[in-house]
């Protein structure tokens, strides 16, 4: 076991942003999306049957797949933006769109006896980091509540769809279940069986989600939830929204009650949309509660919208720091996303948790935001089974501690997720 301090800060953002493409918000917002320059997606309307001349006259080529969301994934001859525009104008489709590329954004306290957890401010703020005390997520009270319940950790399904997971980890691999990783353009789709990571950041999103309370390294937020991993993104923190959407419904058929989705981009794509209505389900007790990074900007810039995040059946998470303030980022060029569809808040500066090879470090970003709600959000569906995804996330909402403006605001939503006060049943339990 040996720890590493990061140089770099991981918080999957906009691929501009990761390339360092630095741009004022108004140029930002008119920016085209990245996409596959060799892949574009076409959903038909029912029905419709042999479609290889008009997808022909329109410059595709080869059908490569069909998506888990009924959509064909198809070669391009031409530019797919072009070829997409072109199938859009034929009555017999339903939406065409290039293949999108996005990128990896009172009780008594119950102590875990992980060596690391004293450093793990965002579960437990003692100011050991400098920050204000009680700034943090009131893990070990939220930790009690379960264990006095006999439901310890959360024994939920969750899925991560991400860069994979180092399945070995002496802090991950007792809670992985299921594992799969995105094939590209191959005709599989999904193969089960293989995830691994090798960027680091899907592994230290799952460490800050469900490390395991084994008196090793660190402890995650519900240190006993079920994995389900999916690899959407490369080990380049860039995955397309054909390989991103197929994992989000992968991840879902395996039985996930909980997605965390800490990735983003700015192009509101109709595939992935699809997934993510498929996993939601209306919201029903049969839907999956789904989060995911709210995205990480210039510090300057506010409006700009992140998707899966700024889709109304998810869970739109920003990020704080260890004094409650908004997060920022990379020597104080990028910050926590200020936009009208952050939900929540959570600590995202600093965060120690798991990297691939038994190893551990702190990354900064939303990325590391949304698990610690994603882990909220599987407490209450263990402790509350009977809840639908729209209970639970309406639970996890109305629990929040409150930060800057009274109410919601584009900063923090309406406040810090607060593991304690979620599943507290009486007003002995609670902590706020």
């Amino acid at each position: 076991m040996h720890v590493i301090r990061m140089g770099i800060r991981a918080g999957i953002s906009v691929a501009a942003l990761i390339a360092g493409s630095l741009i004022a918000p108004s140029a930002q917002a008119a920016a085209i999306p990245e996409y596959d320059p060799d892949t574009v997606i076409v959903k038909y309307r029912p029905g419709v049957g042999d479609t290889q001349e008009l997808e022909r006259k329109a410059g595709a080529g080869k059908k490569l797949r069909t998506l888990r969301t009924g959509a064909a994934l198809l070669s391009a001859v031409e530019d797919p933006a072009a070829v997409a525009a072109r199938l859009s104008r034929e009555p017999q489709v339903e939406y065409a769109e290039p293949n999108y590329i996005l990128t990896a954004d009172a009780p008594t306290p119950l102590i875990p006896g992980d060596p690391q957890f004293p450093e793990q401010y965002g579960l437990h703020n003692t100011g050991q980091t400098g920050g204000d005390p009680d700034d943090d997520i009131d893990a070990p009270e939220g930790y009690f509540t379960l264990a006095q319940a006999g439901i310890p950790g959360a024994p939920v399904k969750v899925g991560i769809v991400d860069t994979g997971i180092d399945i070995d980890h002496e802090d991950l691999a007792d809670n992985v279940i299921a594992c799969a990783r995105a094939t590209g353009t191959f005709n599989a789709g999904i193969v089960e069986g293989s995830c691994k990571d090798g960027a680091g950041h899907g592994t230290h999103v799952a460490g800050i989600l469900a490390a395991d309370a084994n008196g090793k390294g660190v402890v995650g937020t519900a240190f006993n939830a079920r994995l389900i991993i999916c690899k959407g993104i490369k080990d380049n923190l860039k995955g397309t929204v054909a390989d991103l959407s197929d994992c989000i419904n992968w991840v879902y058929e395996q039985g996930a009650k909980v997605v965390n989705m800490s990735f983003g981009g700015t192009a509101a794509s109709a595939t992935l949309h699809q997934a993510v209505k498929n996993a939601w389900q209306l919201g029903l007790s049969q839907g999956a509660t789904l989060i995911a990074s709210a995205g990480n900007v210039p510090i300057q810039a506010t409006g700009t919208e992140f998707f899966p995040a700024a889709f109304d059946e998810v869970v739109s998470v920003a990020a704080t720091d260890d004094k409650g303030f908004r997060g920022v980022f990379t020597g104080g060029v990028l910050a926590s996303a200020v936009n009208a569809d952050v939900e929540v808040a959570a600590p995202g500066v600093d965060i120690r948790s798991t990297l691939p090879g038994n190893a551990y470090g702190d990354l900064d970003g939303t990325s590391m935001a949304s698990p610690f709600a994603a882990g909220v959000a599987a407490a209450i569906r263990a402790r509350f089974p009977s809840l639908t995804a729209q209970g639970a996330r309406n639970r996890l909402t109305s629990t929040t501690v409150d930060l800057g403006l009274t109410g919601r605001d584009q900063i923090f939503g309406f406040g810090m997720v607060n593991l304690c006060d979620a599943l507290a049943t009486t007003a002995a339990q609670r902590c706020n």
